[in-house]
């Protein structure tokens, strides 16, 4: 999408569609309540921004749910100079979190601590660019400097951002050739990188910052591309398809959410859509099991808090970023079920939608009829859209489908899709079965020594993946460890797939036999 400056007498530029904000969505998705239940609570401040987001999501009075009220409690301990009783990156932390519930509800006296505590940088930038954990993760108070300064015009905010990118470690042209092996660690850093390179792109107006998120996600999935649409590290056994680390998983995915406001929706919004239904509910399973240990137990450990963070701050993305305002109009980039308040044109509107199976449903209230636009995306297994029950004509640009006409309420689009079953072959030759965006899988041992040789049947409802033995197969050896296209023997069994998520240990691709 096209870009225009903000400010005449800055660099700063902004993408024509712009996220909701904390406040304007109330999901009815399961997992970021989930997460909230779990997080909520938290002591540990680096939770308390993306545990407010969820707030605003799930709850009907977010400024008095704990979050809030920590992160208010703990501004009021400014000093007179402006500065926090914090370690910079806790400092920045909090400040991120202050502006997400400015966001939210406006405050004088909030946003005049923030400009303060922005001014005290300013004067003593060097104790922040010293300290390497901010440095390392920067985005996040970026995002919330940039948010200033659109708000303020303030030109000490700019000269934060200018400073932050000059200190932050740039991997905008790493992530555009990226080809080599790396740990999990690796996986999170250059996420937090490319997060920062959209951000600062934002900023400066960069190309090459703007799109190496998309670039660097492309190359590492050629790499470490899982079947679930995530990442996963050589570290763990060299197999792809058993276990994913939650940090990296989560990171990427809100990397690629925020994408859907700029240029690249097309490329991030089915890598999104594939993370959120596969592999983040694999690792909220997970998270799920953290909560026997308590999130504030002595027992729960700093990697797992930090997991949990990325987690939640994910689908908060997820939701801010499903829906995204148009000058003109709304675009819809995620089928996430929820009601999404937003202006179509200049009249407040709100769309209701409904996700479920054979389609989705869109509600439309307006307080006034208005002539607006309309985008949706078409995920590739759509087969029909109807305003009001009439079919509309196919106007796709790519695959976003446009309706321009006026709009009142009781207007209904109701999106037809038949989640069809369809396979893609991966890493080693190995071949994956998905329906519609959903990843399929059978329990490890169920796989253990067999190979596919014939399309997977949906039946019923049910899918059922034929399965044949190997011959001389070895008990307890890795598929991967087979040689490609090995020899199959006997006859095919029907075998019965559950979604990739709902099993706690997973075969999700198999090699390709012959006969």
């Amino acid at each position: 999408m096209a870009l225009k400056p903000i400010y005449s007498r800055s660099p700063l530029v902004d993408a024509v569609a712009l996220p909701l904000y904390p406040g304007q969505i109330r999901t009815a998705e399961e997992a970021p309540a989930a997460l909230y239940r779990l997080c909520g609570d938290s002591q540990d401040l680096f939770t308390w921004e993306a545990a407010f987001r969820l707030s605003a999501l799930c709850c009907a009075s977010p400024l008095l749910e704990t979050p809030a009220v920590k992160i208010l409690t703990a501004m009021e301990q400014q000093r007179d100079d402006g500065s926090l009783p914090l370690e910079p990156d806790e400092a920045a932390a909090l400040v991120s979190a202050a502006w997400a519930v400015c966001s939210f509800s406006p405050d004088k006296a909030l946003a005049e601590r923030l400009t303060a505590w922005c001014a005290w940088a300013g004067a003593h930038w060097s104790l922040l660019a010293e300290n390497e954990k901010l440095m390392r993760s920067p985005a996040a108070l970026m995002r919330t400097l940039t948010g200033l300064y659109r708000q303020t015009g303030l030109k000490g905010v700019a000269g934060l951002c200018r400073r932050l990118r000059e200190s932050a470690r740039d991997l905008s042209g790493y992530l555009s050739t990226y080809s080599n092996a790396s740990p999990e660690e690796d996986l999170i850093r250059l996420a937090d990188g490319a997060a920062m390179a959209s951000v600062s792109g934002s900023f400066s107006g960069s190309r090459q910052e703007q799109s190496a998120p998309a670039e660097g996600y492309e190359r590492l999935c050629r790499q470490h591309g899982a079947p679930c649409g995530g990442l996963y590290t050589p570290g763990n056994g060299r197999n792809p398809y058993q276990s994913l680390e939650a940090g990296a998983q989560a990171a990427w995915t809100e990397v690629l959410c925020r994408e859907l406001a700029g240029g690249n929706s097309l490329r991030c919004a089915p890598w999104a859509e594939r993370l959120l239904v596969n592999a983040l509910p694999a690792c909220l399973n997970q998270a799920d099991a953290w909560e026997r240990f308590g999130v504030n137990g002595e027992g729960k450990g700093k990697a797992d808090i930090a997991a949990l963070n990325r987690l939640a701050a994910a689908w908060a993305a997820a939701c801010e970023y499903a829906v995204t305002t148009l000058p003109d109009g709304a675009c819809i980039h995620l089928y996430l079920n929820g009601v999404y308040t937003l202006r179509l044109g200049n009249v407040p509107a709100q769309i209701t939608l409904e996700r479920k199976e054979g389609g989705a449903s869109l509600q439309l209230e307006t307080a006034s009829p208005v002539k607006a636009v309309l985008k949706l995306r078409l995920p590739a297994w759509m087969e029909g859209v109807t305003v009001n029950g009439k079919p509309v004509a196919d106007r796709s640009e790519d695959r976003f489908l446009t309706i321009n006409r006026e709009w009142k309420t009781g207007d209904r689009v109701i999106l037809h899709w038949q989640e069809r079953v369809a396979t893609e072959s991966g890493w080693h030759q190995g071949l994956s079965v998905y329906q519609g965006p959903v990843l399929m899988a059978v329990a490890p041992e169920t796989a253990e020594g067999k190979a596919v040789t014939d399309q997977p049947l949906l039946r019923d409802g049910q899918v059922l993946l034929p399965l044949i033995p190997v011959a001389d197969a070895v008990p307890g050896k890795r598929w991967t460890d087979l040689p490609v296209l090995p020899q199959v023997t006997g006859e095919a069994v029907l075998t019965p797939m559950q979604p990739f998520a709902q099993l706690d240990k997973r075969a999700a691709a198999f090699p390709g036999g012959r006969r």
